[in-house]
């Protein structure tokens, strides 16, 4: 079993994101942070050479939360990046 620690960052003009982090991964799927869902699709990737960090967006198929996933650098981490669409009832 994996945890992952999250954390706020604020960045500048008072937006917060939220960030969670773990060291090394023992695990081969990427669960959505809103959820917790393993039903996610990747949308597109893109290195970052000058930071050493491999990025893919992913989006939820059950929330529709969007975030990255960073891989590099010894650590991987994901961020937060959209609002997940509210569904009405």
């Amino acid at each position: 079993m994996i945890t992952l620690y999250f954390c706020v960052v604020t960045l500048g003009g008072g937006r917060k994101i939220t960030a969670g982090f773990k060291k090394w991964s023992m695990s081969m799927y990427v669960k959505c942070p809103y959820c917790g869902s393993e039903d996610v699709e990747a949308v597109k990737s893109w290195e970052m050479p000058k930071m050493g960090y491999r990025v893919t967006h992913y989006r939820c198929r059950k929330c529709g939360g969007l975030f990255n996933y960073y891989v590099g650098r010894g650590r991987e981490f994901v961020l937060r990046v959209g609002p997940r669409r509210r569904t009405s009832a």
